[in-house]
């Protein structure tokens, strides 16, 4: 393990005490947990990037996806319209 130090607020600090205690676990412990799940989170982000190029790779010669994609934007906006 790095020895790492690093400032939180006040509100942060009460609220990671608080659950480490009802967790039966260290502060530090769930710090490395959350730094887990930023990491987790962004592989997952650039996963996705990744895959909407290929995507994009592969419909390139295809004239038409950009007014179906458009088209099915649109029907999605008006779906989720509340009245």
């Amino acid at each position: 393990m790095i020895d790492r130090h690093y400032y939180v607020r006040h509100d942060q600090d009460m609220a990671l005490k608080a659950l480490a205690k009802r967790l039966n676990t260290k502060p530090a412990e769930l710090v490395r947990r959350g730094i887990d799940m930023v990491i987790e989170d962004n592989n997952r982000s650039q996963d996705w990037l990744v895959e909407m190029r290929k995507i994009k790779g592969l419909l390139k010669d295809d004239s038409g996806v950009e007014g179906r994609i458009r088209d099915a934007r649109n029907s999605f906006d008006r779906s989720m319209d509340v009245e």
